[in-house]
């Protein structure tokens, strides 16, 4: 995943979603280049995610903002990069009570 961060700012503000795990109110998706490659003998999808994230923050502060948090579900990521630099990134491990829910790269 690589993901570019756009330092604008902009008044609106999203509900919470209880059936997501991302940070929507700090960090908008605003554009998804998927590049994947698919192996149907193996069952396996290979692909590179670019993000274009408009980081919003607090009070429309997008420095305030401290990491992205996307949505996942039965993913093996290996890398992440911000603005080409690798990044350091985290994957939760599924609450068994919401698995629903997936999991959350942070």
């Amino acid at each position: 995943i690589t993901m570019t961060a756009a330092a604008t700012t902009t008044t609106s503000r999203l509900a919470r979603d209880p059936s997501s795990l991302s940070n929507p109110d700090q960090a908008h998706i605003t554009h998804l280049f998927w590049d994947a490659s698919i192996n149907f003998d193996e069952q396996l999808i290979i692909a590179k995610a670019t993000y274009t994230v408009q980081l919003v923050g607090n009070n429309d502060d997008p420095s305030s903002v401290k990491n992205v948090k996307l949505d996942t579900s039965h993913l093996d990521i290996h890398s992440v990069y911000v603005n080409d630099t690798p990044a350091t990134f985290s994957l939760t491990v599924p609450d068994h009570q919401k698995s629903h829910l997936g999991s959350c790269l942070e």
